[in-house]
């Protein structure tokens, strides 16, 4: 009886339940995980973070459709009307050798004549390809239309038996990410009806169309002596080029098509098809330029498919994408990525599989057209003789490339080692921004003293200006910044008055070599910084106080930053009025919000009494705008604002042991510290007092006497290698680097001291993060002993954003610092713990040990000066 109630009327009520919490838990992952802050994804699968140029080759694998590409994409796509704007019905036609005038009218009046020469003819035959028609009516031109045809050789020239076809088309500018996006029909037509396989990973060797089409025609000697159309032909093939490139010597095709003449793509696929019917029982090798269209492309393709299904096909761009941003890091790559796909004749597919999978696998691995011409020659020379069926590897006397078709070399296919010039380079390597404004102003004033050298040698001064550096736009270093590496390379970025400039700039540390790669050019008033400027201070102008005020509002300033000063006008603004203008009655209340600051003497920081008060070192410029002071960085004052509420140390009195020798002098240490501080920030960092430096000061505001060293510690993100180079320089640092331990990716430190008073030492740690399952469990910061040993010193995730005061100088701490302090030091770490008994790798409470480094991984990171 109790079964029958539940399934009658349990059921219903249950399924509403059930359809309710479904419901729920959709809305909830909706709504809910939606908000979270999503780490934004890298562009690309993977980077290379060592810039082992030779070794190392990260693909770039990246979403062809990615938002960052489709903003970016000019004309991409092709207008059609502009494609087939050819007459849909000629006045005139040319016919087994013949012209003739279609529809004769009163008035009309046509003549012909060869390309060739510049004999007009009248209607009948012509000896020539090409055959320009011409019709006027009452004296006025009304028509004018190309014709071509085929004109076989007299003495048809002898060819081996059945070999096969090669037919090339190339789009000019055609990237693999624009060909994946620009054509939606070729593309699955030659993957499923050809059995096509694409290579998208082909690097070009040139600049521009015309140098990487010599490299496929004439391969590593680009010279016009035997052409790849001439190899053909030694070989018994017909050869067909339609190409808009004016050039003619060393070319010496069959039938040679200049669509500089004005062909329309249906006249070049007329021509084309001619050129099989033709040559039916003929070798065949053509090689045809097309304008990038999906349906014409498609179409020509589909009307010669049998034809394409028995012969190699090669449908491959010569260079890459125009009009994407090349600036972009994906923009970057298509600028250097031509599409390529190969399809083999259907009897090969049939009889094996095994020349498909080692194309499969050769697609997979950087390639450059070097690769593509041999393969080619491959097919023409070398395969024939065993009936397609070597995969061994080829090395082909006088070529750079490998074939396809084979197993290519087991060394690492690189851009070092297919000598791909830098600036072309597809191999995704972590660009480091380099943050340190004497070495950026040091490259931009190399290369502007480069550019000019470059005009004195061509004679050019008397009539160019001489470039003169206006700011340094980018400085990226490849790969992360090791100091004791020899070579390093970056992108360099510039302005000058006339123009922004962009290069790739190689350094030899141990010869002081610096070389320039090729020097790209843009417009400068694409980094204009004037513009947006003007209106950001017109408006400020417009809001000028009665007193002087210091400009703190961050969100105004990072607007500001980013040159964009649209404001909310029901929002008061931030100003910072000193403690002598503190008469607000002058200040207009609804336009501001007033925080009083002052700043104090003998102190390297400013007072803002704010949230009880807040603290940031002086150490930044500002520009005048009537009673506007605007900090000039505004980045720098963020971060610093950010990072400035208040905490007060203890002051305890301590009972220390007489017998501990002291070692430092509070006040000595403090300024030592904070000339280190000083030097850091000025590389982008902001680092806290760390470990025992951070116990004497919250414990007894000063250094504790005895210990021996001070410790900083900076956040990943936050740390710039740059600086450890920087203070090897030895020129460069008030400090001297005494020891340089880890890499940046795990356990890294280094030592320093200053030259002035050659001691304390001071500990600068990386901080990292430890995760587990995406989600960060602890901080740390790392320990290295001579034996190889790793240790990790746990951090609670505290908050970071405060700042205290060590003898008048500002130094950053956590906000809870006692926390840590307990984590570190145990229930009494109010105790002086003697520096003689203190083991630095198993007294602390908080030291797990992380494994170790090998005896070869010792030699390279754990180095002492």
């Amino acid at each position: 009886m109790h079964k029958i109630l539940w399934n009658k009327k349990s059921k219903p009520i249950f399924f509403r339940i059930l359809v309710y919490g479904i419901l729920f838990q959709i809305i909830f992952v909706l709504f809910v995980y939606k908000t979270e802050d999503q780490k934004e994804e890298p562009l690309f699968h993977e980077y290379d973070s060592t810039n082992n140029y030779m070794n190392i080759c990260s693909l770039p694998v990246y979403d062809y459709w990615h938002p960052n590409i489709i903003g970016n994409i000019d004309n991409e796509d092709v207008d059609q009307k502009s494609i087939d704007n050819c007459l849909a019905k000629p006045f005139t036609e040319l016919v087994n050798g013949t012209w003739r005038i279609l529809e004769e009218r009163r008035g009309l009046n046509c003549s012909a004549r060869c390309l060739s020469t510049a004999t007009w003819l009248p209607p009948g035959p012509v000896e020539c390809e090409f055959v320009e028609a011409v019709c006027w009516e009452d004296s006025t031109e009304i028509y004018r239309f190309l014709h071509c045809q085929i004109i076989k050789p007299k003495i048809p020239p002898k060819f081996p038996e059945n070999p096969p076809n090669v037919f090339v088309f190339l789009v000019d500018s055609l990237s693999t990410g624009a060909a994946k996006r620009s054509l939606p029909k070729t593309l699955p037509t030659l993957s499923s009806r050809l059995e096509a396989v694409e290579f998208p990973f082909v690097n070009k060797i040139g600049e521009n169309s015309l140098a990487n089409k010599m490299v496929l025609w004439f391969g590593v000697s680009v010279s016009p002596d035997v052409s790849i159309f001439e190899e053909f032909e030694d070989h018994g093939y017909m050869t067909l080029h339609v190409d808009d490139e004016n050039l003619q010597k060393g070319f010496k095709a069959h039938h040679h098509l200049n669509l500089n003449n004005g062909f329309c793509p249906n006249q070049v696929e007329n021509y084309f098809k001619t050129f099989l019917e033709a040559y039916n029982d003929s070798p065949k090798f053509a090689w045809l330029s097309l304008t990038k269209s999906d349906d014409s492309i498609l179409k020509l393709i589909e009307n010669n498919l049998e034809t394409l299904q028995n012969s190699f096909f090669i449908f491959m761009g010569a260079q890459s994408t125009q009009g994407l941003n090349s600036d972009s890091e994906i923009g970057s790559v298509e600028a250097n990525n031509p599409f390529l796909s190969i399809s083999i004749p259907k009897k090969l597919r049939q009889k094996s599989q095994a020349v498909l999978e080692i194309m499969r696998q050769n697609s997979r691995k950087l390639q450059t057209h070097f690769d593509t011409r041999a393969t080619i020659l491959d097919i023409l020379k070398y395969q024939p003789a065993a009936i397609f069926n070597n995969r061994t590897l080829l090395e082909i006397s006088g070529e750079r490339g490998h074939s396809y078709l084979r197993r290519q070399p087991s060394l690492p296919r690189t851009c070092g080692r297919l000598l791909i010039p830098l600036e072309y380079c597809i191999c995704q390597v972590v660009k480091v921004t380099v943050v340190n404004e004497n070495l950026r102003n040091r490259f931009g004033n190399l290369l502007v003293d480069h550019m000019n050298e470059l005009l004195d040698r061509s004679n050019l001064t008397a009539i160019c200006e001489k470039f003169e550096l206006r700011k340094t736009l980018s400085l990226l270093h490849h790969g992360h910044i090791n100091p004791s590496d020899t070579n390093h390379t970056y992108d360099l970025t510039i302005l000058t008055d006339f123009a922004q400039f962009k290069t790739i700039l190689t350094q030899n540390k141990n010869v002081d070599q610096i070389l320039f790669g090729k020097i790209l050019y843009g417009e400068a008033g694409d980094y204009s910084l004037s513009n947006n400027q003007t209106q950001c201070d017109d408006l400020l102008n417009e809001w000028d106080p009665e007193v002087p005020v210091l400009l703190i509002d961050l969100d105004f300033l990072e607007n500001l930053k980013n040159e964009d000063c649209r404001w909310d006008e029901t929002k008061r603004v931030k100003i910072g009025v000193h403690v002598k203008d503190k008469d607000r009655s002058i200040i207009d209340t609804t336009r501001f919000n007033v925080v009083l600051y002052n700043s104090p003497d003998g102190k390297d920081f400013l007072e803002f009494y704010e949230d009880g008060k807040r603290i940031i070192p002086k150490r930044f410029e500002t520009r005048k705008i009537g009673n506007f002071e605007i900090p000039s960085n505004p980045q720098r004052f963020i971060e610093f604002y950010k990072r400035s509420k208040f905490v007060e140390c203890l002051g305890l009195e301590m009972d220390r042991d007489t017998s501990e020798e002291a070692e430092q002098n509070g006040t000595t240490s403090a300024n030592i510290l904070a000339r280190f501080r000083d030097e850091l920030i000025d590389m982008g960092m902001y680092p806290y007092l760390n470990g025992g430096t951070l116990l004497g000061w919250y414990r007894e505001c000063t250094v504790i006497p005895h210990t021996l060293d001070l410790d900083f510690s900076v956040f990943k993100e936050n740390y710039n290698p740059e600086y450890a180079e920087k203070v090897l320089r030895k020129n460069e640092s008030a400090f001297d680097m005494r020891r340089m331990l880890g890499k940046l990716e795990d356990s890294h430190e280094i030592t320093v001291v200053s030259k002035e008073e050659g001691q304390p030492a001071i500990d600068l740690f990386v901080m990292y993060d430890y995760v587990e399952d995406g989600k960060v469990i602890y901080r740390y910061i790392p320990g290295l002993n001579n034996d190889g040993t790793k240790y990790r010193y746990t951090h609670l995730l505290l908050d970071p954003t405060c700042a205290a005061e060590m003898h008048g100088h500002l130094f950053w701490i956590l906000c809870n610092p006692i926390e840590q302090l307990k984590h570190e030091y145990g229930p009494l770490w109010y105790r002086d713990h003697p520096t003689s008994y203190f083991a630095w790798n198993h007294s602390g409470k908080n030291i797990v040990v992380a494994g170790n480094f090998t005896e070869e991984e010792m030699e390279k990171y754990y180095l002492h000066f």
